[in-house]
């Protein structure tokens, strides 16, 4: 048996894509778009990504070259640039709202598998000792190794939750940065998708009320043994 310290995923930031999960992005996207605009289509809007993300990094030039010398991990930045040129290159197809909802439908079935892998889940079930407590654990060791991607201001645990209380996304500052101030939500989008299939592996439940991104205040995250969660009605921002 093994110590949740011991996995490969632990103290590895969520920016640290596990490479399987990255080949499934470009693998689903290709799909979807294919789907969409056929053969030849597609070939098109791929042409248009490329240069949307030229413009991009022309048009914020020096925003574009500091960041990538000064972030740690400088593809987390390349990697938003184009995501926001695949989002503008759908603006020529959607309205602003359009493209925001088409975009996250393209991605939506990676989500449902992406904190599977980046908390290693089918591993961390096998460790020893509780799996909600080893799930706290691989939180604040992930939370605490992501700290390009996100300050944190305070972690607060007892035996039933954890509270990991986060006052800056890199994400938020991004999509500020480059204009698309409509991503700065996305990554809220995606935990909405993706801690459900955690939760039920993990006997964990998620609340998140409230998040930079959608209320202007510190991202709240809530991590609770299942059956020990607040009751009646919330929303996970």
């Amino acid at each position: 048996m093994t110590g949740v310290e011991d996995l490969e995923r632990y103290n590895k930031s969520f920016g640290d894509a596990p490479k399987d999960l990255t080949r499934l992005l470009g693998k689903e996207l290709l799909r979807k778009l294919t789907k969409r605009f056929g053969p030849v289509g597609v070939v098109r809007f791929f042409v248009s990504v490329a240069r949307q993300a030229r413009s991009l990094r022309r048009t914020y030039a020096s925003e574009y070259e500091d960041l990538v010398q000064t972030v740690p991990n400088p593809s987390l930045v390349r990697d938003f640039v184009l995501l926001a040129a695949v989002y503008n290159a759908l603006l020529d197809y959607e309205t602003r709202d359009g493209a925001y909802e088409y975009l996250k439908s393209l991605l939506e079935g990676v989500w449902q598998q992406s904190l599977l892998m980046m908390y290693q889940v089918d591993d961390l079930v096998e460790c020893d000792g509780d799996v909600f407590d080893n799930f706290k654990k691989m939180n604040i060791g992930i939370f605490g190794a992501s700290s390009i991607e996100y300050n944190v201001k305070e972690i607060n645990e007892t035996e039933h939750h954890l509270n990991i209380v986060v006052d800056r996304c890199l994400n938020v500052e991004l999509a500020n940065t480059f204009g698309v101030p409509e991503l700065a939500k996305i990554g809220c989008d995606h935990d909405i998708v993706a801690y459900p299939p955690v939760e039920a592996r993990t006997n964990s439940v998620f609340r998140r009320p409230c998040s930079l991104a959608k209320d202007g205040v510190d991202c709240d995250f809530h991590f609770y043994r299942m059956g020990f969660e607040p009751e009646g009605p919330y929303e996970i921002h």
